[in-house]
């Protein structure tokens, strides 16, 4: 019985790292509702992090300024820009209300049209699902905007693409 524990546990634990380096060590998110809300708080909280994480190619263009980025370069200059800025959200509690959920038609003008910004502005539009969340943000139980926002699906994860 020692010797079963002696080999279960190591390999357990092999396991669980595994699980927890796909799960968390990857970017993106596991749904489009996750993505566009992770986002938008994480640009709120001013965390550079959070914001590549669930950044589209399409945004971290617009974030960095130009198509040849790297994650690092990016975050880099997120914290150079929140340096001197007071984050006026830090300490507020935010939340968010998802109002409609839209899974847009490869067939449609609309997907074209999400798929040409994407092509002209970071010169490449390699997902395979677009879908519009419409959502609502709150801070500190007090609303503060209402968005209708693109997400675009990459692999198996889920990215902001951009405000309508």
């Amino acid at each position: 019985m020692k010797r079963l524990y002696r080999i279960a546990i190591p390999i357990l634990f092999l396991v669980l790292s595994a699980a927890f380096v796909y799960f968390y060590a990857f970017s993106g998110a596991f749904s489009p509702e996750d993505a566009v809300t992770g986002y938008i708080k994480a640009s709120m909280k001013q965390d550079s992090s959070g914001m590549v994480r669930y950044s589209s190619d399409y945004q971290k263009t617009i974030l960095f300024g130009s198509r040849d980025f790297t994650d690092s370069a990016i975050k880099t200059q997120l914290k150079k820009s929140y340096a001197n800025v007071e984050n006026i959200y830090k300490d507020s509690k935010i939340t968010f209300s998802i109002s409609d959920v839209q899974e847009i038609s490869s067939q449609t003008d609309e997907y074209s049209k999400v798929t040409d910004a994407f092509v002209y502005t970071a010169g490449k539009a390699d997902f395979s699902a677009v879908t519009k969340v419409a959502v609502t943000v709150y801070v500190d139980g007090k609303q503060k905007q209402k968005s209708t926002v693109y997400a675009v699906k990459c692999g198996l994860y889920w990215y902001y693409g951009y405000i309508e």
